[in-house]
């Protein structure tokens, strides 16, 4: 009998709550990402398929289907939060 050992030295940390703010949420068109030492978003649909990475604050939701998506929100530290919204 073997035995394997293994260390995970990632880290990434899951925050609650880095500080954030996204609004209208509701939202017809856009939303709006405001968060201190910005990173990027990616936005997923309910099934869980990422279906935008973007750089910018400001997420168009034209392209997409009324429903509800989260959005992962990263800063530069590495730090992530999750939101959901609803597309209206």
């Amino acid at each position: 009998m073997s035995t394997l050992v293994a260390k995970l030295d990632n880290k990434l940390t899951l925050t609650p709550n880095i500080g954030f703010l996204v609004y209208p949420n509701p939202a017809n068109n856009f939303v709006n990402v405001l968060i201190n030492d910005y990173a990027f978003t990616e936005l997923y649909n309910i099934c869980g398929k990422k279906i935008l990475l973007t750089h910018e604050n400001l997420i168009y939701l034209n392209n997409f289907s009324q429903g509800i998506y989260i959005l992962k929100i990263y800063d530069n530290k590495g730090q992530i939060s999750i939101q959901k919204i609803i597309h209206i």
